[in-house]
């Protein structure tokens, strides 16, 4: 990004910016600048050994930013550990992360500021050979898409939610109480881990986070209900606690749960992994659940598409599904599959409202070389540049160019996915869910 100081704009990196903290919250606690001694600290220290919460606020600061650091080397590692055919050895990985970081915008940005790339190598080193050497547990921090530290809580938390989580089998056919019941133990055992806690304040004032998320998702079952002064607030923590906290833990654990189902296989996860995980489909829908505040997946899923306007509507047609649904599980009417099918009969498009998207299948020319990809198909994201599309995958990397002869609607990427084929070399489109 590029920042005013007032008089020019100067380049600045997320990556350079985060070394650059962490190099000067150690040098306030070592008092020293010497880059050989930081290097030794980086060498021996390990940020699950230390209990944050009982060393002094300076030092749990440098140890949650070499965390954060870490996360991002270690993600980098697995990358590159599980796209080589073979085990890298020591300076195969050296070598390979230091293109890594050649080719980034920090390495631009740093300019020639080369103690940063050898920070940046020194600690990639170490973490493979002291800090985490097991390959497929670095792998399953990887899985947990967070810092090493609050990945560890997820995975010793792992086992106790999963457990949990499969006995919503029966969740389409529980009343109102058992369901809140459910979502709220579930929230409760990610709130387990620091960074997804609900909080116990707003402002000054101590709440309860059962209150406001039973309001959120049954109104008519809450047993507290906001002032009108206090409605923004509890909408406010809804969002950050909920919506953001929660469903970001739980995507997490859905991540774990997923890679353990295919067997650690690198590749890009799609809806039909889930049958191997063993959970039950409320799970794929909690996040639904919580953003749209019914505790009926249906429901949420029909005020996604804009076919209800209020909650208590949504939920009467909710109520239509299931009296239609000739289906014998309770697991199973909660199948994303069914529920789509049954919106397109009940809710047939217009020649007027039909849903127009991006061409079926799109002719692409291939920027990277493919001949050594493990998988055939990748996920990428339609980027608008001077009237031609630019195909990236989700970490920004060009893979091919070109689009179809129809006129392009930048709004499409929120609602359809696409997925490169370099072996044919086109971009096929799927709508979300569908």
């Amino acid at each position: 990004m590029l920042q005013s100081d007032g008089e020019e704009l100067s380049p600045r990196s997320p990556l350079v910016e985060l070394l650059t903290l962490l190099n000067n919250q150690w040098s306030r606690i070592a008092n020293t600048n010497n880059l050989d001694d930081y290097l030794e600290w980086l060498e021996e220290t390990a940020p699950l050994s230390f209990d944050v919460e009982m060393e002094e606020e300076s030092f749990t600061q440098v140890i949650e930013t070499l965390d954060v650091l870490d996360g991002i080397l270690l993600a980098a590692i697995v990358e590159l550990e599980e796209l080589s055919s073979e085990d890298l050895s020591p300076d195969e990985l050296e070598n390979k992360i230091q293109q890594v970081w050649r080719r980034c915008y920090a390495h631009y940005v740093a300019g020639q500021e080369a103690d940063l790339e050898r920070i940046f190598l020194h600690r990639g080193k170490i973490l493979v050979e002291r800090i985490y050497p097991n390959r497929d547990g670095r792998r399953r921090l990887y899985r947990s898409n967070l810092p090493p530290r609050s990945g560890v809580q997820l995975l010793n938390l792992f086992s106790g939610l999963q457990d949990h989580l499969q006995a919503g089998l029966e969740y389409a056919e529980w009343d109102s109480d058992t369901r809140f019941a459910f979502i709220e133990s579930t929230v409760e055992m990610l709130g387990s881990i620091t960074r997804f806690k609900p909080q116990e304040r707003i402002g000054r004032a101590e709440v309860d986070w059962r209150l406001i998320l039973r309001w959120w998702l049954d109104p008519q079952g809450a047993l507290d209900t906001p002032s009108i002064e206090q409605v923004s607030n509890w909408h406010r923590y809804i969002k950050d606690n909920f919506q953001y906290r929660f469903n970001w833990g739980l995507g997490n654990f859905i991540s774990l749960a997923i890679d353990e189902a295919i067997g650690g296989l690198f590749r890009e996860n799609t809806i039909d992994d889930w049958h191997a995980t063993d959970l039950p489909w409320v799970v794929i829908w909690m996040k639904d659940i919580i953003t749209w505040g019914t505790l009926d997946p249906v429901a949420a899923y029909i005020l996604s598409k804009d076919l209800a306007v209020k909650r208590s509507e949504a939920e009467l047609l909710a109520k239509q599904y299931y009296y239609d649904a000739d289906i014998d599980m309770a697991n199973d009417l909660l199948n994303p599959t069914h529920i789509r099918e049954w919106t397109e009969i009940s809710f047939p498009s217009t020649e007027d409202d039909r849903v127009i998207g991006p061409p079926r299948q799109i002719s692409v020319e291939l920027l990277r070389d493919f001949s050594n990809a493990p998988d055939q198909n990748w996920r990428v994201i339609p980027v608008v540049k001077e009237g031609n599309i630019q195909w990236m995958d989700p970490a920004g990397f060009l893979m091919a160019e070109g689009a179809g002869e129809e006129p392009w609607n930048l709004d499409w990427w929120r609602e359809w996915d696409f997925v490169l084929d370099h072996v044919k070399g086109t971009v096929s489109s799927k709508r979300y869910l569908t």
